[in-house]
């Protein structure tokens, strides 16, 4: 019996996260690294055994290794390299992943329960722990904080008190169903059916994904234990699917092949839905509980994962005092588009599995021909052609005007990804490339000055120092010339030369630019040539308080 009594927990927090899946335990890692306080509930005893999702993508593995995890997932993990689409027993059409723009593989195939592990340990190693068998009953947002009540696993009830309150708590999540929020999509037709399962005489290579088209559509992946996912529709009564079913469907497609062992297997129905919002008040949602998709594409926890990444540094700031409350409208507004883009993409996957005649795998044969094609299709399916240009705290100036994202034919624009480039040459150390400088919960600002005589130096680093003096840990600021190697007297801001003309390419430097790069890794204002007052006026104006 419950106690219907309430204890308050005196351990006050920033922010409570409602969740601790991959999407919660990013999030509470991105905010620790920004120095707020976080605590993470979670109404489980412990990690999930099972695992629903089990692909991270190439912008995913960009946003853990600016956390500092990317290593470790790497490790565990395994390269997918090759996607092929098999029609009426035909390979109709191939995509090799390689040649991507980023220096991480387009998608890695690690369980999820993986992924939870590794960003639990980071977690605990920046000091917090999650805190389990905690279901959420409810809460009050009364404008200066959220109270929490919890039941425990002792029958006690709980409350925590904190100033911002995140549900990560999936797709049936209690955060936003208390809030009342639609969610408004559709659901798909039918169960469907994971399997992993160890797998004798299917000699397909590991880094190889196969899709099999048609009504009896299956979808078979590597996985790093030796095992093989298969997903498919599961036709038959019971609540799991039975090794005897993951046979007969495995036989249908692969003749000759035989399941040894089953390791993990679940079903469920699927689902295309959006919150009608992502933030009400001191109350937000990430990941499942405000979006959720068909696993086909592989985007889901992906995109949830990144959700956590646009909101850690920019919740981060506001507790800190270095934002305004309203920095956090940009939230909503750029992850409703990016997820919205994920929905579609995992729907045309869902419903193109299920597509297998003449007419379609000849458009599919003629549309994956080219390299080229192949390259943008992983590019879009992994996430790195996402970006922000429309949202509201991106800026450009050029030549003291204001610049849209068509004032830069070269490099990237306000609301672009950055992607890597190098090697850079600090004045001590070892080379560095654009991402080990990027890395970490700060800001960035950049200014690429070319064969920067003496006197353009001292001006440049003299803005890079003062922005650093204003903003202080928020901000690290790098002056990059072209050279063989940085002038000793590097000054208060560092120098750093750019030997290949890599970074200058990269960032289409064609003149003097100033950048101005966010932590989650996209574009927050860039002005050619460096405009200090400009560069001000979007501090203070835009995010960033004096």
């Amino acid at each position: 019996m419950r106690d219907a009594r309430v204890r308050p927990d005196t351990d006050e927090t920033d922010v409570l996260i409602v969740g601790a899946g991959p999407v919660g335990l990013t999030l509470a890692l991105g905010l620790a690294r920004q120095g707020a306080r976080c605590r993470i509930v979670d109404r489980d005893a412990g990690p999930s055994p099972t695992s629903r999702a089990s692909e991270l993508h190439a912008r995913t593995l960009e946003v853990l290794d600016a956390m500092g995890a990317a290593e470790d997932v790497l490790a565990a993990g395994l390269v997918l390299r090759v996607i092929t689409f098999i029609s009426r027993g035909r390979c109709v059409a191939r995509i090799s992943t390689a040649g991507i723009d980023s220096s991480f593989p387009a998608r890695l195939a690690i369980p999820q329960s993986d992924t939870e592990r590794i960003l639990e340990s980071h977690l605990a190693q920046a000091g917090v722990t999650v805190e389990r068998e905690r279901e959420l009953l409810d809460f009050v947002d009364d404008s200066a904080g959220v109270t929490a009540t919890f039941h425990d696993a002792r029958g006690e009830r709980t409350a925590i008190r904190a100033g911002w309150l995140v549900g990560c708590d999936g797709v049936h999540s209690a955060v936003r169903q208390h809030l009342g929020l639609a969610f408004d999509g559709e659901d798909y037709p039918g169960v469907w059916a994971i399997v992993d399962a160890r797998i004798d005489g299917w000699a397909c290579p590991p880094g190889e994904v196969f899709v099999f088209l048609g009504r009896d559509t299956m979808w078979s992946g590597a996985l790093p234990n030796g095992c093989r996912r298969l997903y498919f529709r599961h036709d038959a009564n019971t609540a799991l699917p039975r090794a005897e079913e993951a046979q007969a469907v495995l036989e249908r497609h692969a003749p000759g092949a035989r399941i040894r062992e089953v390791v993990n297997r679940g079903a469920f129905r699927i689902h295309r839905r959006m919150a009608s919002r992502f933030r009400v008040g001191r109350v937000l949602l990430a990941g499942d509980a405000g979006h959720v998709c068909s696993p086909s594409a592989g985007v889901g926890m992906n995109a949830g994962m990144q959700d956590s990444a646009n909101l850690a540094w920019k919740l981060g700031l506001v507790v800190a005092g270095r934002a305004p409350e309203s920095l956090l409208e940009s939230y909503e507004v750029e992850r409703k588009a990016a997820d919205g883009v994920a929905l579609s993409l995992s729907h045309e996957a869902q419903t193109d599995m299920l597509v297998s005649d003449a007419v379609h795998d000849r458009a599919l044969a003629v549309h994956l021909a080219k390299s080229t094609a192949q390259m943008l299709a992983t590019e879009a399916g992994v996430e790195l052609q996402i970006h922000y240009r429309e949202s509201s705290i991106v800026a450009g100036v050029r030549d003291g005007m204001r610049a849209g994202a068509e004032a830069w034919p070269a490099g990237p624009a306000p609301g672009d990804r950055i992607a890597d480039a190098g090697p850079l040459v600090p004045v001590a150390g070892q080379q560095r490339s654009l991402r080990d400088v990027l890395r970490g919960p700060h800001h960035t600002l950049l200014v690429l000055a070319g064969e920067a005589d003496d006197e353009s130096r001292r001006r440049y680093t003299g803005l890079i120092t003062r922005t650093m003096d204003r903003l202080g840990a928020t901000v690290r600021g790098y002056l990059v010339i072209i050279a063989d190697g940085p002038p000793a007297e590097a000054g208060a801001a560092a120098i750093m030369a750019d030997p290949t003309l890599s970074v200058h390419g990269r960032l289409g430097a064609a003149a003097d630019t100033m950048y101005l790069v966010r932590p989650d890794g996209y574009l927050a204002f860039r002005s050619e040539p460096p405009d200090p007052v400009a560069l001000d006026a979007y501090l203070g104006q835009v995010f960033l308080k004096p």
